[in-house]
């Protein structure tokens, strides 16, 4: 990121064009949302009082509201309240997952799917852009240190190329099943 200061006269040249006040106005405006949305980021002591769905959406609102992408959701049953540990995870998957989304979408939808009382399962999908390598992003997320923190959970996480630019990223906790294995995840090329 470059900085850049102008002296009094060029800011005094710049205000002669048309419309510069209304983009230095909105460029603002802009810059201050973000900077709001960052500062309002959660806590781990803040998860306490948050519901399991609502862990979920908070990450989900603050990252619309970061990047004013809007992000499909899909609650299903989920356990009112969770572990704070638990919850950290999640949030933390979730805000990841949809930071990831939003470098490598094609700028289609984004879709956050969570499910299950016993067997949680979370879930992201998304459509990459045609020049992103599905093999090689799978790799990459699935280098994460939110790889161990899901796992010292007793949790997987799964990365899935599927279709020709569909990545499907699913965060699974509880009793596992036997497609849960490492096998599963996407193969590198």
């Amino acid at each position: 990121m470059t900085i850049r200061f102008f002296d009094a006269a060029q800011v005094e040249a710049l205000l002669d064009y048309p419309g510069c006040i209304e983009a230095m106005r909105k460029a603002l405006t802009q810059c201050l949302r973000q900077i709001r949305a960052l500062s309002a980021s959660l806590a781990p002591s803040e998860l306490a009082g948050l519901s399991f769905a609502d862990t979920l959406g908070t990450a989900i609102c603050l990252h619309e509201l970061r990047t004013a992408t809007p992000v499909a959701c899909d609650f299903g049953d989920l356990p009112a309240s969770a572990p704070n540990a638990l919850k950290a995870c999640a949030y933390q998957f979730v805000s990841q997952g949809l930071t990831r989304a939003s470098q490598q979408s094609a700028g289609g939808a984004v879709h956050v799917r969570a499910t299950g009382r016993e067997n949680l399962e979370i879930e992201l999908c998304y459509e990459v852009e045609r020049s992103k390598r599905l093999p090689r992003l799978a790799e990459e997320f699935e280098h994460e240190h939110l790889r161990r923190h899901i796992e010292a959970l007793g949790g997987k996480l799964l990365v899935r190329a599927e279709a020709e630019r569909l990545l499907r990223i699913t965060a699974r906790f509880g009793a596992g099943s036997p497609e849960d294995t490492r096998a599963a995840a996407v193969p590198v090329a």
